[in-house]
């Protein structure tokens, strides 16, 4: 019983695991995609991308939270 048990957690850091993964990917299609739209410099569009990048999910999040594109 108690094998079993252990089992169902393995599998359920599994599926958390992937679908960090998947919403990372999500996140970095989402930023390449409309990159050019947006209105930043190169030096601004470089840094995204690597923050984007480098930090999983919470560099993509980051982007879509703060919104450097839109100018006030």
């Amino acid at each position: 019983m108690e094998q079993t048990g252990l089992q169902m957690v393995f599998l359920l850091v599994q599926m958390v695991s992937l679908l960090a993964v998947l919403g990372w990917i999500i996140l970095i299609i989402y930023y390449l995609a409309n990159q050019k739209r947006f209105n930043l410099s190169a030096t601004e569009k470089a840094l995204w991308t690597l923050i984007v990048l480098a930090i999983p999910l919470l560099g993509g999040l980051a982007f879509v939270v703060i919104k450097p594109y839109q100018k006030d």
